[in-house]
């Protein structure tokens, strides 16, 4: 005959026999089973519905930074492996096979990297690094050589295709997962206004009315962002991005 349990009861099992007891304390209905089991479940559902939740971004920084030789160049070796990774195997690809790739043991690469959101994370700051200097770079070169507004479309969707181009499945998969944390939002705000306002002078250089200036620099440079993000990945060859920027300069024309 079964004898129902009652929900303050927690079973063991002791040498094959199953004895009962009491829990105390206000959780006593639930089993540490459950806890674990509904951590298990938050961290799960994390992943695809939380990217912008705080605990999440919390959850996917960087264990620790690296500080010697050895450990910034184990560091780098694993953010070149995942970006291979991740250009090859899309959002499939995992911190097993990026460990492998990069030669070292999952457990070094959980010293500095406790996910693969982590790892995207690190990946976009060094990619809005290598942006920012680049884009401002040819906001210079405009400043000192003045061209045209066609020259000057052609050079920044040109410059924003090459940025996201070397690796655009990659791209694509850091767009799509990274963790959305304060230093990221923050970075890419700053220099998405950077841009606008350096070319609100070069629209009124080139005819555009000082009113309309400041929007048509914002458009532009929103414009170009979200196209080339958007259709970066179908761009595998040389020929589809040179392919991918001439429709966009086209389009914007």
């Amino acid at each position: 005959m079964w004898t129902r349990v009652p929900r303050h009861v927690h079973q063991v099992s002791v040498g094959g026999r199953t004895s009962a007891r009491k829990r105390s304390g206000r959780n006593a209905a639930y089993s540490s089973t459950s806890v674990y089991s509904i951590a298990f479940i938050l961290l799960s559902i994390g992943e695809g519905c939380c990217r912008d939740n705080s605990l999440w971004v919390a959850m996917s920084r960087a264990r620790k930074k690296p500080v010697q030789d050895r450990s910034r160049f184990m560091v780098d070796t694993i953010l070149e492996a995942a970006t291979r990774v991740f250009d090859d195997e899309g959002t499939a690809g995992t911190t097993n096979r990026i460990a492998d790739l990069a030669g070292v043991s999952i457990g070094s690469l959980y010293q500095y990297f406790p996910n693969k959101q982590a790892i995207l994370a690190e990946l976009a700051l060094r990619h809005l690094a290598e942006s920012t200097a680049t884009l401002l770079a040819l906001c210079d070169r405009f400043d000192a050589e003045e061209p045209d507004r066609d020259e000057m479309v052609t050079a920044m969707v040109g410059t924003v295709v090459a940025l996201n181009g070397h690796h655009p499945r990659a791209h694509a998969v850091m767009r799509e997962l990274a963790p959305r944390t304060p230093e990221l939002v923050a970075g890419f705000a700053a220099l998405t206004e950077v841009l606008a306002d350096r070319m609100i002078p070069h629209f009124v250089r080139t005819g555009t009315p000082e009113s309309a200036a400041p929007m048509r620099a914002r458009l532009l440079v929103a414009s170009v962002d979200g196209q080339v993000h958007q259709l970066i990945a179908g761009a595998s060859t040389a020929d589809d991005r040179a392919a991918l920027a001439a429709a966009i300069v086209a389009g914007l024309g």
